[in-house]
């Protein structure tokens, strides 16, 4: 009764009322001063169901708390939970980075990232035991802080978690996520000086399996890809065999001849963006031909992901392109075309014809048919006399 005694109004939000089958909600409760020539006379209180506002209330403090995406704590439980344990000796930290999240946003989109850090966070989730807590603190990395834990303890759940990876169908399998782990023995260590020993041995290990994980994730694209459609693994043999076969006639060196062939291997890796009925039918109205076409793009951007396939990009890009400006993406004409893509788009032609199940006369016409069209003249010319 304040409000009668001060005159001031006064808000209550821990009243509870009580229904007859002995179950109860949340109220909220106002009183309101009633003055009558100066004096406070009374006071009008009333009552509103509080339920909603309360559980209004719950859900902003833990998304406040919680990475919405993947229902871990965030950023801010973890740096409240580095307070909190500053006194707990041994304190092991493993921190994580997932290795395919740009190639896979690039590649498949957001949405199947999304999916890829729900399936990292589920995870590290299982493996946590109940006494320590996973954090997503940043786009793909993420923090497992172990209370009571030591440095052995924590090595053996990163062989646990890498285990799991490795049986589960992620891109790439357990380097899906580089983990690092350091532990707090002493009072002269602070606990964010752990995370960071444990975040510098995650970039350490990132960066010795680097080449090991891209290897891995160049190799399961293709196998996506072949198993999206497999006449596409059949058509990536048959053109590198005819590029190798072109380049040979025309005198490339050995090292060029290398570059040539995986370039040949990988031009159509691209198509792993696209549908399958896409890939599968030549008969495509003008919306699926420009769908269709984005495949070189696709592919360009694949291949200048990892270190060992950039040098190939550029050929991928322009394998489409015709001698005389009429093919895709850029229009490039004659000359402007990388030598690699001329050669490529002959050993298409060669496929897409079966010139090596032909006899040398009709080679002739059809290669004479391309010239300066699709086909570089000079290159048709030093094939023909070969033959």
């Amino acid at each position: 009764m304040s409000t009668i005694g001060n005159g001031v109004g006064v808000m209550a939000e821990d009243e509870v009322f009580w229904r007859k089958d002995g179950s109860s909600f949340s109220v909220l409760a106002y009183s309101y001063p009633q003055i009558k020539e100066g004096k406070v006379v009374g006071a009008v209180v009333t009552f509103t169901d509080n339920t909603e506002r309360m559980e209004t209330l719950k859900r902003i403090e833990y998304l406040s708390r919680h990475d919405q995406l993947t229902g871990l704590k965030n950023r801010m439980s973890f740096d409240e939970e580095l307070v909190s344990i500053e006194a707990v000796i041994p304190t092991s930290i493993i921190v994580g980075d997932v290795n395919s999240l740009k190639l896979t946003n690039d590649i498949f989109g957001h949405t199947t990232g999304d999916q890829l850090l729900k399936q990292v966070a589920a995870v590290l989730q299982n493996h946590c035991p109940s006494w320590a807590s996973v954090y997503r603190i940043g786009g793909d990395e993420f923090v497992i802080i172990l209370p009571h834990s030591d440095e052995q303890f924590a090595n053996s759940l990163i062989e646990k978690i890498l285990e799991d990876f490795e049986g589960q169908e992620f891109l790439d399998g357990r380097q899906t996520i580089a983990l690092g782990a350091a532990t707090r023995t002493t009072d002269g260590e602070s606990i964010s000086e752990i995370f960071d020993i444990a975040e510098n041995h995650m970039y350490r290990e990132k960066a010795l399996r680097l080449r090991e994980t891209q290897r891995l994730q160049l190799n399961r694209l293709l196998s996506l890809l072949f198993k999206k459609s497999p006449r596409e693994e059949h058509h990536a043999e048959q053109v590198q065999r005819h590029a190798l076969f072109i380049g040979e006639i025309l005198g490339l060196s050995k090292e060029t001849l290398s570059l040539l062939g995986r370039a040949a291997y990988h031009h159509d890796i691209g198509k792993l963006t696209l549908n399958e009925s896409l890939i599968c039918t030549s008969e495509r109205d003008g919306a699926d031909q420009r769908a269709y076409q984005s495949h070189v793009s696709a592919g360009y951007r694949i291949l200048n992901t990892f270190e060992e396939t950039v040098d190939l990009s550029e050929y991928v890009l322009h394998h489409h392109e015709w001698y005389n400006g009429e093919g895709y993406l850029k229009g490039l004409k004659g000359n402007e075309i990388p030598y690699l893509s001329r050669i490529l788009r002959i050993a298409e032609i060669w496929e897409r014809e079966a010139l090596d199940r032909s006899d040398p006369e009709r080679i002739k016409t059809i290669l004479n048919q391309v010239s300066g069209i699709e086909a570089d003249p000079q290159m048709v010319e030093r094939i023909i006399v070969s033959l």
